[in-house]
């Protein structure tokens, strides 16, 4: 069974390490738990991150909003984290005003952002899938795992044997947020 931890960019494999053990508990010992870490994501190189130093992530993680539902108005708080997040992540990608991502890791700095995508995810777990000797997926997916998911089953629906979809996200929301900082980044 694929998993996918949810993000966009949580490392699949940090997670199996991580809540391996539990999932398995879950899903039963007559499945087998397959994940990887997403293009541009954990042990991928290039690897594609928002943050200009180790030290600015880290006092990014500190001023976690907390538990939803802890007080009143968090879920302000969280939208208005994901959208500072969002932005900074667009700026990253617009550079000098171009949508081009070049990568520090990347071989001589080529733009790498068309190959970073929930449709290359995609295709990337399609080629582990045909790898691995499998007919059809068997997935869970969590949060933005669900998103990955869908467009999975978007594209290849005879592929798909059984899908979880744990923590749905709105989908034509998260593209209405992408559209609007795309315009953004053209203006």
């Amino acid at each position: 069974m694929f998993i996918n931890p949810g993000g966009p960019g949580g490392s699949g494999v940090y997670a199996l390490k991580r809540s391996g053990k539990l999932l398995q508990q879950v899903i039963g010992s007559n499945h087998d738990l397959i994940s990887f870490d997403p293009r541009g994501v954990g042990a991928t190189t290039p690897n594609v991150d928002c943050w200009s130093s180790i030290q600015s992530r880290k006092i990014w993680a500190l001023q976690d909003v907390g538990v939803i539902d802890s007080h009143p108005g968090i879920l302000y708080d969280a939208y208005a984290r994901a959208t500072a997040l969002s932005g900074l992540c667009s700026r990253k990608l617009a550079g000098n005003g171009t949508a081009k991502l070049v990568s520090s890791d990347s071989p001589a700095g080529h733009d790498i952002s068309s190959f970073v995508s929930t449709a290359s995810t995609a295709r990337d777990m399609l080629e582990i899938l045909n790898l691995g000797g499998w007919e059809k997926l068997r997935y869970w997916g969590f949060s933005y795992g669900t998103m990955l998911g869908g467009m999975f089953a978007t594209l290849w629906p005879e592929k798909v044997e059984r899908m979880v979809n744990d923590g749905e996200i709105f989908v034509r929301f998260h593209f209405l947020i992408l559209s609007f900082f795309r315009e953004r980044r053209l203006h």
